[in-house]
């Protein structure tokens, strides 16, 4: 287990130890955090973690052994190359809420290499060519958003790459859309159409890695 510890006073929260943080870990990160007593009469006393455009909401659990507030961090947040997150307290007076925030901390992450796909692993299982993509892409960058007919890859909340996805929707399919053509263009005896089947099948095949090589040298960057 690997514990990182912060301090807060007032709104800031201040990062009291450094460690090697390395994604795609589970259950193996925690958060301890201690207030000062500017904190003392809001509780509960919230977490709310961010990665990929998404927020994520937790409540701090006070842990009487340490003494501190205390936090397992979600494995969902540790996918990428960094995640941030932010604390605050609610606290209601006579009918009404006041709150308490801290500023936002980024926490960076070394790439893991971790994967749970093999080669020596033969599968019939269907391959997803766009969900193998975006989780290629996703190791790579913070935030990915999908808008209009692009990829907006985002690290540190700033833009880096757009990849429009014409570039390769019209040319790519996954394997269950090309094995339902498939099926339905074998029971044409038609010689042409034979030809067709067979075009098709091998544009479909190709190496996922090659596709993404290709795929990059359409990259834009902004």
């Amino acid at each position: 287990m690997i514990i990182l510890n912060f301090e807060v006073k007032k709104q800031r929260i201040i990062k009291k130890n450094t460690e090697y943080l390395v994604n795609h870990t589970l259950h193996f990160l925690e958060f301890y955090f201690t207030f000062d007593e500017q904190w003392d009469l809001f509780s509960p006393k919230y977490i709310i973690f961010k990665h990929n455009e998404k927020n994520y909401l937790n409540i701090l659990t006070y842990d009487n052994a340490s003494e501190k507030y205390v936090i397992n961090v979600p494995s969902v947040v540790l996918k990428g190359s960094s995640f941030r997150f932010t604390i605050y307290g609610t606290l209601y007076v006579s009918g009404f809420e006041e709150r308490i925030t801290t500023q936002e901390v980024t926490i960076k992450l070394h790439d893991s290499g971790f994967t749970t796909k093999f080669d020596n692993i033969q599968s019939n299982d269907d391959v997803d060519i766009f969900t193998s993509l975006l989780d290629n892409l996703n190791t790579k960058f913070d935030d990915l958003i999908i808008e209009d007919d692009n990829i907006i890859c985002k690290s540190e909340g700033t833009i880096v790459k757009v990849i429009p996805l014409s570039v390769f929707l019209d040319d790519y399919y996954n394997k269950s859309e090309a094995d339902t053509l498939l099926n339905d263009k074998a029971n044409l005896s038609h010689s042409h159409m034979v030809i067709e089947v067979v075009d098709f099948e091998d544009n479909v095949d190709v190496d996922l890695n090659v596709f993404l090589d290709s795929l990059t040298e359409n990259i834009r960057i902004i």
